[in-house]
Parts: structure tokens; C-alpha cells; sequence
């Protein structure tokens, strides 16, 4: 904003990695509302557990291997769902 001269609040897509909140919790992919003095978090991408804790972090397979497990979950929670007939 700064950078800009932008004095009015704006609504900011942040994907800069993560990084912990100010919940205690690890962020990364949120929406803000903010202006020069405040923010709102409006929304963020779901938590993941970080498989091996900070390991994650310098083996990054860990995560990859996670989200697949997740996906692959909700793939078959819907496939009842998706079935013709």
C-alpha cells in the first residue's frame, strides 16, 4: 500500500508462503480486508497438518503426500454421489 500511495482499505490476496498467525496457528492463502493501521482475515485456505511437524518444512513431499491423501479421500466420499444409475 505504501508503495502504491494507497490510503483506502483494500481487500489483499496474500500467497507468500506461510508463516504463523497471530491465532498461534500456521497461515498461509488468506484474504485480508486492511487499510496503513489494521487488518481482517476474511478467509483462508483449510489447515493441513503438517506431517513430521517442521520436518515439513525442509522435505516438502511430506505435504505433497498429505494433500494427495486428501483429495483422494474426498474423491471417495463423492463417488457415491457421482455413480450413474
Amino acid at each position: 500500500m505504501l508503495e502504491y500511495g494507497l490510503d483506502e482499505p483494500i481487500v489483499a490476496f496474500v500467497l507468500d508462503g506461510t508463516g504463523l498467525g497471530d491465532d498461534g496457528k500456521v497461515w498461509g492463502g488468506e484474504i485480508f480486508l486492511c487499510d496503513r493501521r489494521e487488518y481482517k482475515r476474511l478467509s483462508h485456505l483449510e489447515y493441513v497438518p503438517l506431517p513430521g511437524g517442521d520436518k515439513a518444512s525442509t522435505e516438502p513431499w511430506r505435504m505433497a503426500v498429505a494433500i494427495y491423501g486428501i483429495i483422494m479421500e474426498m474423491k471417495y466420499l463423492f463417488l457415491p454421489v457421482l455413480r450413474k444409475g
